[in-house]
C-alpha cells in the first residue's frame, strides 16, 4: 500500500423505505481508473460530491484515498480494502481496520453482513466454486477469518509435506501457489502466496525439517458508554474489562 494510513468512504444505496427519494452524493471516478472495468468505473472513484443535485449549487467534492457507490459489492470492498492488510498481516506487519459512520450508514452489514452459514467457511474460493445465494452480501470479517485460516493451513501443509524433501526449492511452490490465486475476472481473490527470494543453496536443513505450527488467538470486545464488554464470554456474570498501554501496545484486563 503506498501510505501507512488509507481512508475509504462507501455510499451505501436507499433502503427499501428509502425509495424515491432523491441521493444528494455523487461518487466520481479518479484520473487512475481509465483501465477499470465499466462496472468499477460506476461503483469506484476517488471523490465524492455532495449538494449538486440543488438548483443553483455547484456542490462539495471531498477526495479520499478511495470511494465505493452504492453499486460496490461486498467482495469489492474486501479485496480492494481488506485483503492488502490481510497479506500485510501474515508477513509479521500490524494491521487494523476502523468502521466508523453514524448509525444507520451500514457498518454492521460492511463489517459482518448478514447471519453467515457455517458452511461459508467451508466453501472455495475458487471462481468456478457453486456458492450459496449468502456469498456475495457476507461481510469482511467473516471473509478474512476464512481466508486466514485457509493460507495458514495452505502453509502448514505445504510446508510439512515437504519437510522430508530437500529437492524441491521452496521458491518454486511460492511460485505454483501464487499462479493459483491469480484471477483477472473481478471475483475474490483470495490471500496471495509470497514468492521466496530464498536460493536453495541457502536452506538451513534443520528449519526445513521443523514443522509449520501456528496459533491464533481471537477478542471480540464491545465498547459502548465508556464500558467494554466481552462479546465471547461463556459466562453470565461479565467481568470489569479495562484497556491500558503496555511496553508500547494496548492490552485488556479483566
Amino acid at each position: 500500500m503506498a501510505t501507512n494510513i488509507q481512508v475509504a468512504v462507501r455510499v451505501r444505496p436507499f433502503l427499501p423505505f428509502e425509495a424515491g427519494a432523491k441521493s444528494c452524493i455523487d461518487v466520481l471516478p479518479g484520473e487512475d481508473d481509465q483501465q477499470a472495468s465499466s462496472h468499477q468505473k460506476l461503483s469506484q472513484g476517488k471523490s465524492v460530491r455532495i449538494g449538486s443535485h440543488h438548483a443553483h449549487r455547484d456542490g462539495h467534492t471531498f477526495t479520499f484515498d478511495k470511494c465505493f457507490s452504492g453499486l460496490a459489492t461486498q467482495v469489492e470492498i474486501y479485496n480492494t480494502l481488506i485483503l492488502p492488510l490481510l497479506n500485510s498481516c501474515l508477513e509479521g506487519y500490524n494491521a487494523t481496520t476502523l468502521a466508523y459512520g453514524q448509525t444507520g450508514a451500514g457498518k454492521t452489514y460492511t463489517t459482518l453482513g448478514p447471519v453467515t452459514s457455517p458452511d461459508f467457511f467451508k466453501q472455495s474460493t475458487s471462481k468456478d466454486a457453486k456458492h450459496a445465494p449468502e456469498y456475495d452480501v457476507v461481510g469482511i470479517l467473516p471473509r478474512a477469518l476464512r481466508d486466514l485460516f485457509i493460507e495458514l493451513q495452505r502453509k502448514s501443509d505445504s510446508l510439512n509435506n515437504n519437510n522430508g524433501n530437500a529437492d524441491e526449492n521452496p521458491a518454486d511452490i511460492d511460485e505454483n501457489n501464487a499462479n493459483d490465486n491469480k484471477d483477472d475476472s473481478g471475483e475474490e481473490l483470495g490471500i496471495q502466496a509470497t514468492k521466496s527470494s530464498t536460493s536453495q543453496n541457502s536452506i538451513d536443513t534443520s528449519q526445513q525439517k521443523r514443522p509449520f505450527d501456528y496459533a491464533v488467538k481471537l477478542q471480540f470486545l464491545e465498547l459502548y458508554g465508556e464500558e467494554i464488554r466481552d462479546l465471547l464470554t461463556t459466562s453470565s456474570k461479565q467481568q470489569k474489562i479495562t484497556i491500558r498501554d503496555k511496553a508500547g501496545d494496548a492490552e485488556v484486563i479483566g
